[in-house]
């Protein structure tokens, strides 16, 4: 994670603890994370935070985890849940809603990788099609 990330992550962190009139020492001790700890990650200083302290953060702050991930600038997938779960979490989306947003990202990305894929030369016979 670059710097800016960090910093992403960090203000994003001290905004959460501000909303809520929380100290560090508070944080901590419901996080089970030290203070040091989370006082590095809200000057942005930590440029990796551990996913375990980030889920316990997100929980604490009852935040989605993706969003600590996102501010942070690092989405790993094996962490990160079907878009259409998070969708319905997030946004209050139904069921059906969400499956809509599903269909179009992969219109979207199979749209994205036809861009992207060579082109076939053309041979004789596919040229002259009526």
């Amino acid at each position: 994670m670059s710097e800016q990330k960090a910093s992403a992550l960090g203000a994003h962190l001290k905004r959460l603890r501000s909303e809520r009139g929380l100290s560090l020492a508070q944080v901590a001790e419901g996080t089970k994370v030290s203070e040091s700890y989370l006082f590095y990650l809200e000057a942005g200083q930590r440029l990796k935070p551990h996913p375990e302290f980030l889920h316990r953060i997100a929980t604490f702050y009852g935040v989605l985890v993706e969003d600590l991930y996102a501010a942070a600038g690092d989405t790993p997938a094996d962490e990160l849940p079907e878009l259409g779960v998070y969708l319905r979490a997030k946004y209050g989306l139904s069921e059906d809603e969400a499956r809509q947003l599903e269909n179009y990202k992969d219109f979207l990305t199979e749209r994205a990788d036809d861009e992207h894929r060579p082109q076939q030369p053309a041979t004789r016979a596919s040229r002259h099609r009526p």
